[in-house]
């Protein structure tokens, strides 16, 4: 079971967002998802509910389509919605992220955590050409076979009972900020980095990942502060390491980001031994591809 959500026009909102030039990138990441038969749930903006169906019904087959499950949700309902709103008044966040829906991800998984043996939340804008080279996504039918039924029967069998994650490594180039080391209950670590586009593994093992990350909210709120939904998995993660399979990268960026295009040959050598783009693990070929760098 995949899980998602799409909620625009949050920029400039008490919410915090996007900007709304990723309106379309996310409708777009929606259709992507079609490309398998898994059970998509997509929580929606109850706004953004008609445009959602439309952009749906028309770009999918009727079988894909049947396949998704449109719920509506308000983010004044989100679990902690009260405390962060309370906080981001006092403290300030980031306007470009919403923690509502970053937070939200865990309730919703958690609201269907039962209905199938394992399940994966997928962002809405996550396949895009900004993370994936155009001989991916250069079309609507290459951009759905990123996540094909292939790709999940791999992952299953790689994860079998445990959580999956993806990591940017610290170690090797990939800049983010920290947790704090108060919060952690054991096992520091300071090198991987789960991202929050993609994760899901084993539905009961996920389900106490899940109850731990929100007692680990709880405490941080309590706390005063303000993290990510990125930096809390990451404490999890650390404390429950032995629970998760994970794959790494190095960059975001891939051969066709703007950097690598202006780069002399020098640049280009120098970023195909180097480094390890988020896009690879998606692709056995590309895993093959990138497994002899060395750092």
């Amino acid at each position: 079971m995949i899980v998602s959500g799409i909620f625009t026009d949050l920029f400039n909102t008490k919410f915090g967002g996007r900007h709304n030039h990723f309106k379309q990138r996310y409708y777009q990441g929606l259709v992507y998802l079609g490309g398998n038969t898994q059970r998509k749930i997509i929580y929606v903006k109850p706004e953004d509910m008609e445009k959602v169906v439309e952009i749906l019904s028309i770009k999918l087959t009727e079988e894909e389509f049947s396949r998704y499950t449109l719920i509506p949700f308000d983010l004044n309902d989100q679990t902690y919605s009260e405390r962060i709103l309370e906080l981001r008044e006092k403290n300030g966040y980031l306007n470009d992220r919403c923690l509502h829906v970053q937070y939200g991800k865990f309730q919703w998984m958690m609201n269907h955590i039962d209905e199938d043996e394992y399940i994966w939340w997928v962002d809405a804008g996550l396949v895009c050409d900004h993370l994936f080279p155009s001989k991916y996504v250069g079309d609507i039918e290459n951009a759905k076979n990123v996540f094909s039924d292939s790709f999940f029967e791999n992952l299953k069998s790689k994860v079998g009972d445990k959580n999956y994650f993806i990591c940017g490594d610290r170690h090797r180039y990939y800049a983010h900020g920290k947790p704090n080391q108060t919060f952690f209950d054991a096992n520091f670590q300071d090198r991987y980095h789960p991202i929050g586009g993609f994760f899901g593994g084993y539905s009961n093992t996920f389900k106490n990942f899940i109850q731990s990350l929100n007692k680990k909210i709880e405490k941080v709120l309590e706390s005063e502060v303000l993290y990510s939904e990125e930096i809390i998995m990451e404490i999890i993660f650390s404390e429950n390491i032995d629970l998760c399979k994970y794959d790494d990268f190095t960059t975001w960026r891939h051969e066709e980001s703007p950097e690598y295009k202006k780069g002399d040959d020098d640049f280009r050598i120098r970023f195909d031994k180097t480094h390890k783009p988020f896009y690879c693990n998606f692709f056995e070929s590309e895993i093959c591809r990138n497994s002899q760098i060395c750092n």
